[in-house]
């Protein structure tokens, strides 16, 4: 019984195993199914945008069409192939076939000749055994004549032959370097007019003074310049036909290439061309290094400048734009001006105007703003403190329901520097305390601190600097303090 209970016992964990087995089977046969689901909705949705069966004989069909397509293809470049060495091989036969006529015909006169030398021999021997004496003498010196006579013909007719091949080689060949030919001219006028493009630019009438160039003319416009290919057509014809005019009998082949060249230069290129030459010649030589040197200098120069734009209080900034020449433009109030033009425009304004002060002058305008920017800080101090004050006591006559009350003081921040601090202890005393030497050390505080602030910050303008070093709200933070209640003490 025991043992049949055991075994009872094994059977039912075995099936349940194999029950958990078939739960997991069929777990992942559902999963499969899904999958292959999934895998059919996107097969059907690729085939759909592709315009392309879903079903596997369909897609077997397509794949068949394509080979044979592909197959097709094959067959298709092969034949071409064979197809061009066809050809090949034709042309190659119909070469050797013209050059056997010729051979034949070269053939038939020379079998020609030799029959016409056979019936003259025959003719001859003929003559010999009827003639005899003075006679035979006289016809044969006769027909000696003759036949060196048409020996030299025949030399003379088989040069001319060659002669003539000759210059049917040199015809081909010269046909060959015209066609060249004016695909390089026609390059070279294309490259004449796109290095003419490049160097519109640096003709304009604001670079010329820098170059010493006095050439006021224009370059033209890009519409003016002749399309390459036209003019290359018209020089070969000119070479071609001579060129000569009545009175004239100057070819192009015999002028000189710079003169032709400048003949088809539209407008005032070659004057301006010219003067740019003259004013450049006696300069050093344009290397790598040289341009590097000088894109540097550029660079320092214009970093310069925008500092001492921004060093001023006037919001000034300047841009740079452009690639060689580049443009140095400035943005004022009124738009943006080239740099050239607002430098003279303020070299007017302060001719005009006449603010070119002297070093005195210049010190005692600076003490006499510091004096009035100092009474205003020191002023604003003091009310600032004096609104501190009624806040505290504001805030101490309310106090908690604890009893205890909480005070506001507004005191010198530990993170100034020695002259912050120096500012911030002289801005406490009072207007009677100050006084006019309190006023003077003041003064020549901040004059100090706004000295060493735009050495460090040589970028910031006159108002940045002004409102980073007379921050006095900086100096002081806010504390609050428990305390009892009441007025302060």
């Amino acid at each position: 019984m025991t043992e049949a209970l055991g075994q009872v016992t094994s059977a039912e964990g075995q099936r349940t195993g194999a029950r958990t087995r078939l739960a997991g089977t069929q777990e992942t046969l559902d999963g499969a199914t899904a999958e292959l689901d999934a895998r059919a909705r996107r097969l059907r949705h690729a085939a759909a945008d592709r315009g392309l069966p879903a079903s596997a004989n369909e897609v077997d069909t397509v794949e068949r069409a394509v080979a044979d397509f592909a197959r097709a293809a094959e067959n298709l470049v092969r034949t071409r192939g064979e197809l061009t060495a066809v050809e090949q091989d034709l042309h190659q036969r119909l070469d050797r076939i013209s050059h056997l006529t010729s051979d034949n015909a070269e053939a038939a006169e020379l079998l020609a000749e030799n029959q016409a030398l056979y019936v003259a021999g025959a003719e001859k021997l003929s003559v010999d055994e009827r003639a005899s004496g003075v006679e035979y003498e006289q016809i044969r010196d006769e027909i000696l004549d003759l036949e060196h006579r048409l020996s030299a013909a025949r030399a003379d007719r088989k040069a001319a032959g060659l002669r003539q091949n000759e210059a049917h080689d040199k015809v081909v060949g010269a046909e060959r370097d015209l066609s060249h030919g004016r695909s390089a001219l026609a390059a070279a006028m294309g490259e004449l007019v796109t290095q003419a493009a490049a160097f519109e630019p640096y003709t304009q009438a604001d670079l010329r003074p820098l170059l010493e160039v006095t050439e006021s003319a224009p370059w033209p416009a890009a519409a003016q310049w002749p399309d390459p290919q036209r003019v290359a057509d018209e020089l070969v014809d000119r070479l071609m036909a001579g060129d000569e005019t009545p009175g004239n009998a100057t070819t192009v082949e015999g002028s000189d290439p710079e003169q032709v060249i400048r003949q088809v230069l539209p407008g005032a290129a070659a004057t301006v061309l010219d003067a740019f030459a003259a004013a450049t010649r006696a300069g050093r030589a344009v290397t790598e290094g040289v341009l590097k040197s000088t894109v540097d200098r550029m660079w320092t120069a214009y970093r310069d400048f925008e500092t001492s734009l921004k060093s001023g209080e006037d919001g000034y900034q300047a841009d740079l734009a452009g690639d060689a020449p580049f443009y140095v433009d400035v943005v004022t109030n009124e738009g943006r001006v080239p740099a050239a033009s607002f430098a003279r425009k303020i070299a007017e304004d302060v001719e005009n105007q006449g603010i070119l002060l002297e070093q005195r002058e210049r010190t005692v305008l600076e003490d006499s703003l510091l004096t009035a920017l100092a009474q205003q800080i020191h002023s604003r101090v003091l009310a600032a403190k004096d609104l501190v004050d009624q806040m505290d006591a504001d805030t101490r006559s309310k106090p908690m329901s604890s009893g205890m009350a909480v005070g506001i003081r507004w005191v010198r921040s530990d993170k100034l520097t020695d002259q912050q601090a120096q500012v911030s202890r002289l801005l406490d005393r009072d207007a009677a305390g100050l006084g006019a030497d309190g006023l003077a050390e003041l003064r020549g505080l901040l004059r100090a601190m706004i000295h060493d602030h735009r050495a460090a910050n040589p970028r910031d303008t006159y108002r940045e600097v002004l409102g980073s070093v007379l921050d006095y709200r900086s100096w002081h933070t806010f504390e609050a303090a428990a305390a009892a209640a009441g007025p302060a003490c």
